[in-house]
This record gives C-alpha cells, sequence and structure tokens, in this order.
C-alpha cells in the first residue's frame, strides 16, 4: 500500500497489515458497488474488470466516495510499470466510466510496495518458480533504491516516460535485462561510447521507462473526461 495522504494505492492482490484493515474495510463496499455498476453500464466491456492491478481510493472525497482502478503494465515483473487502462467509479451517481491515459502514461513508481510475494499478479508469474516469488519482489526493490540514490524517483521530470528518458541520459543511466533472467533488471552506467541509449541492446524503453503516480499523484488521478460515456441506467 502506498499512501499519499489524499490518495491510498492499494494492489489487488496485496495483503494489507492488520493495523491498516480499516482500509479495506472502506474499499470492500465500494468496490462492491463498482463492480455492481460495471455490469449494469458496461455489460460489454466486463473483462476490463479482471484487468485493473492497483485500486486507487481518494480519501479526501468523503462526500462523494471515489476510487480509481488502474492497470498498470507489467506490475511485479518491471521496476516501473505503466498505466494502460483507467477506470473511475463515483459512488454519488454511481458512475464509472473509462478515462483517457495519455500517449506519455504514468508510471509507478515504488511498485513494491503494492506486491505481496505470497500473491503476484498472474501474469508476473509466467515462467517464474514458486519458490522465486519473494525473491523477484526484492530485486524489484534494489533497482527502486537504485533509482532512489540517483534521485530518479523524486524528480519533477520524471513523471512522465519522456522525462524519466531524459533523466537517465542527462546521468548517463540505463535499465538492463539481465542475460538469461526472467524479468530481472539491474541500473547500469552507460559506456562512454552508447551514451545516446538509455536501453542495452536487445531492451526495449516502452517496457522499461513509461510516468509516475509518485509525483503525478493526486493531480495526475485528477477528474478528467472519459473516453466514452453511457447514459445513466435507468
Amino acid at each position: 500500500m502506498i499512501d499519499f495522504g489524499r490518495i491510498i494505492l492499494v494492489g489487488r492482490h496485496e495483503q494489507i497489515c492488520e493495523e491498516r484493515q480499516f482500509v479495506l474495510a472502506a474499499l470492500a463496499p465500494l468496490l462492491e458497488r463498482a463492480s455492481q455498476a460495471m455490469r449494469e453500464r458496461w455489460p460489454d466491456r466486463l473483462k476490463a474488470w479482471e484487468r485493473w492491478n492497483v485500486v486507487a481510493w481518494h480519501v479526501d472525497q468523503s462526500s462523494t466516495p471515489r476510487i480509481d482502478l488502474l492497470r498498470f503494465e507489467g506490475l511485479g515483473s518491471v521496476p516501473l510499470p505503466h498505466l494502460t487502462e483507467r477506470w473511475v467509479y463515483v459512488s454519488r451517481f454511481h458512475h464509472i466510466d473509462p478515462m483517457p491515459v495519455p500517449d506519455d502514461p504514468p508510471l509507478l513508481h515504488r511498485s513494491s510496495q503494492v506486491l505481496d510475494p505470497d500473491n503476484l499478479p498472474p501474469d508476473a508469474t509466467v515462467g517464474l518458480p514458486k519458490s522465486d516469488h519473494g525473491g523477484r519482489v526484492e530485486r524489484i526493490s534494489e533497482v527502486e533504491r537504485a533509482l532512489e540514490n540517483e534521485g530518479l524517483l523524486d524528480a519533477a521530470q520524471a513523471q512522465t516516460a519522456r522525462g524519466m528518458e531524459r533523466l537517465l541520459r542527462w546521468k548517463g543511466l540505463r535499465l538492463v535485462l539481465v542475460e538469461g533472467s526472467v524479468h530481472r533488471w539491474k541500473l547500469e552506467t552507460v559506456p562512454d561510447a552508447e551514451r545516446w541509449s538509455t536501453v542495452a541492446p536487445g531492451g526495449r524503453l516502452d517496457a522499461v521507462v513509461p510516468t509516475s503516480i509518485r509525483q503525478v499523484g493526486p493531480r495526475g488521478l485528477a477528474p478528467a473526461r472519459s473516453v466514452e460515456r453511457r447514459p445513466r441506467a435507468g
């Protein structure tokens, strides 16, 4: 769980410690109503409900409870999973609608905090032995610490993929997929001869560096025009 004060992010598959069970107690009925609204309003888009892996609870909107259901591609597999899908549910109106994702999408910084070593997202376990699930989270944490030590998790410029790319280039760094591993990454210094490339040969920038929810925070999850709206049921 990641607590920004006004917004709390909770992983769909993470276990919440006992002293923070109040979060689950508040989220459970909201998620149940959101699921009902999805069935009523978007019966042809129900697979979207299966795809979200992080929920953002807007705790500052108690008079109009709201949650954002977010799909971060690569959650549990890469150090910087990026947002690919977002649905917003507003309890007062019993509405749930898809919202646009920028061409330069947000990243989830410190994603290890919404992961449970004993219950990784299903798509993060492909090709990974059960005995290595805990190691996967620890390795992601190691890369996060390396990025943090370089000042790359809290820099304003790191809000976007292009911003992160520029920062990595400026610092002469790149994220590298360790050869022969299953989604094992490391941060390394770029040789002078390759300074204009932030991704090691054979790597993909779009798999590593697309914007940070850590920086985007409440503004990045602010209300936006829906991709598509449907009339209120009934």
